[in-house]
C-alpha cells in the first residue's frame, strides 16, 4: 500500500499550486476553516489538534485563544471567496512552517490510507490514476464517490462511481465535475491514466501534461547471434512526430542491436507503421556499425516516401569488424507544413523488424 514514488515527490508541489501554503487559519469556498496546505480544520478540537499556535508576539496560544481565533475566522465570510490570503493582515495566530509542512505529510499519509483502503484499484494503479485520486480525495474527502444526497439518498457523483468501479479511467475523465484549471488536470490524468494502461506504460512514470507511450521492449539476448539464427523486435507505443527528422524508439537504446562479431551480415524485414503522416513523409532504415555505442559506418541506408507505413527487406552484406554491432536505425522525416497551416499530428504507431543472421 505504497504510493508511487513520482507521486510522493509531486504531490507536496501539485496541491501547493492548487490550495496555497499558508500558515493561519482561513475560509475555504466552502466556508470551512482551513489552514496549511488545504488542511480541513472545521471545529475548534480540530483547530486545537493541528499543532501548536502561536500569536503575534511568538508566544504559545492557549487553548482558549485558539478557540476564539477559529470563531473569528469562521465569522470572516465575506473574505472566502477572495483565497486564503485575505486572512493574513488579521490573523492572530500562526503555525510554524515546519509543521505546515508535517501537517501536510501526515494529512497526506492519512488520506492515502483511506483512499486505497475505499478504492484498492488505486494501489496498483499507474501514477497518474494515483495523483487523480488523490487530489480529488484531498478536495472531497477520500470517500467522496460513497456521499449520498441527504435528500434523494442517491450517490452525488454516479457517473464517476460507476467508471471508478468499472476501473474504466476515461469514463472517469469525462464524469470529472467543474470547469478550470484544476478540473482540467484531473481529467488530464485520468486520461493519461487509461493511455498509460492501454498501451503498457511503466506505472512508475508520471506522465502528467506528456503523452504516455508504450515501454520499448528489448531483447539483449539476441545481441549475440549465429548464423542461421532467427530475430523478432516489436515496439508499440504511439510515438509522436515532430516536424523535421525523428529517431523512432525501436529499444531503450532508439535503435535495436543485430547482429554482433563476425558474420556475413543479416536478411532483414522491418515494418513501420505511421498514423496522420503527411503523403510526403520520408524513413530511412538505417544499418550502421557500432562500437562502445558510437556508430563508425553507415552500411546500408535505403529511404522510402510514404503514408501510412514504410517497408524494407533485403539483404545487408558485409561482416562487422571485431567487437562491433550491426544496428538498425529508423529515422522518420515528417516534412514542414505549407505557410499558415498547423503542424501535422502524425505519431508511430509500431515497429516491427523481422530477419536471419547469414
Amino acid at each position: 500500500m505504497t504510493m508511487r514514488p513520482a507521486v510522493a515527490k509531486a504531490w507536496p508541489v501539485h496541491v501547493d499550486h492548487f490550495e496555497g501554503t499558508l500558515s493561519w487559519m482561513y475560509l475555504d469556498t466552502k466556508y470551512k476553516v482551513t489552514t496549511g496546505v488545504g488542511n480541513l480544520i472545521d471545529s475548534p478540537a480540530a483547530a486545537r489538534g493541528a499543532g501548536t499556535w502561536y500569536d503575534t508576539s511568538g508566544a504559545v496560544a492557549t487553548p482558549e485563544e485558539v478557540d476564539a481565533e477559529w470563531r473569528r475566522v469562521k465569522a470572516l465570510t465575506g473574505l472566502a471567496k477572495q483565497s486564503g490570503w485575505a486572512y493574513r493582515k488579521s490573523a492572530e495566530l500562526t503555525l510554524t512552517w515546519e509543521r505546515v509542512a508535517e501537517l501536510l505529510l501526515e494529512t497526506t499519509q492519512r488520506f492515502w490510507l483511506g483512499l486505497i483502503e475505499t478504492w484498492p484499484a488505486i494501489d496498483r494503479g499507474p501514477a497518474d490514476l494515483q495523483l487523480a485520486a488523490l487530489d480529488l480525495a484531498w478536495q472531497n474527502g477520500y470517500d467522496f464517490l460513497e456521499v449520498k444526497d441527504r435528500d434523494t439518498g442517491k450517490y452525488i457523483w454516479p457517473n464517476m462511481r460507476a467508471a471508478w468501479l468499472a476501473e474504466d479511467w476515461a469514463a472517469a475523465a469525462n464524469a470529472v465535475p467543474g470547469t478550470g484549471e484544476r478540473a482540467d488536470s484531473r481529467k488530464r490524468l485520468l486520461r493519461n491514466a487509461a493511455k498509460a494502461i492501454a498501451v503498457g506504460a511503466d506505472p512508475e512514470v508520471l506522465w502528467d501534461t506528456a503523452t504516455p507511450i508504450a515501454p520499448p521492449i528489448t531483447h539483449e539476448e539476441n545481441d549475440i547471434m549465429a548464423a542461421g539464427t532467427g530475430f523478432y523486435k516489436d515496439y508499440v507505443g504511439n510515438q509522436p512526430l515532430a516536424v523535421g527528422d525523428n529517431q523512432v524508439w525501436i529499444n531503450a537504446d532508439r535503435d535495436t542491436s543485430l547482429v554482433f562479431g563476425e558474420n556475413d551480415g543479416v536478411d532483414l524485414t522491418a515494418v513501420v507503421d505511421l498514423d496522420g503522416a503527411p503523403a510526403d513523409t520520408r524513413v530511412a532504415f538505417r544499418i550502421v556499425q557500432v562500437k562502445d555505442g558510437l556508430a563508425d559506418k553507415t552500411q546500408h541506408t535505403r529511404r522510402a516516401t510514404v503514408g501510412d507505413t514504410a517497408h524494407f527487406k533485403g539483404s545487408i552484406k558485409g561482416e562487422p569488424a571485431e567487437g562491433r554491432q550491426l544496428r538498425l536505425r529508423v529515422i522518420v522525416t515528417v516534412p514542414a507544413p505549407a505557410a499558415g497551416q498547423p503542424a501535422p499530428q502524425a505519431k508511430v504507431r509500431s515497429v516491427q523488424v523481422t530477419g536471419w543472421i547469414l
